[in-house]
């Protein structure tokens, strides 16, 4: 952030997503290899969090590593997956998943991408309604 001179706009904020309630005043919430370390359960209630703090209109994104609505592949984000799910309470989950839990918490899917040089990690780019 330093070097694209955006230090000053983009605090990085250190905290737990259970115990404490996220900082207000921000209209994007990235969420970064987050999601895929916790439970289902735990999974869903984190985005939920981040909405509460979302001004109308506020975006949220998730950027993980997806595998396919079928949970079939593609291979490096399975292979990923079952490494996650060995190590902590987790998996990747399908973008299917991601936008069902969005919408149940007021969000609306705008676009997911794949990212250059990475094919199975995408940002998921979600809005939240205005009232």
């Amino acid at each position: 952030m330093a070097a694209a001179s955006l230090a000053d706009r983009t605090p990085f904020v250190a905290g737990d997503f259970f115990a404490d309630r996220l900082p207000e005043g921000h209209d994007t919430v990235r969420l970064s290899s987050i999601l895929q370390d916790w439970s289902e359960a735990d999974a869903r209630r984190i985005p939920a969090l981040c909405t509460d703090v979302l001004p109308a209109d506020g975006t949220l994104i998730i950027y993980e590593s997806f595998v396919g609505d079928d949970e079939r592949g593609p291979a490096p984000a399975a292979l990923m997956s079952l490494n996650t799910l060995v190590e902590t309470w987790g998996r990747n989950y399908t973008a299917a998943e991601y936008t069902s839990w969005l919408r149940e918490v007021g969000l609306r899917t705008e676009r997911g991408s794949l990212l250059d040089g990475a094919p199975t990690t995408a940002a998921l780019v979600a809005r939240k309604a205005r009232p």
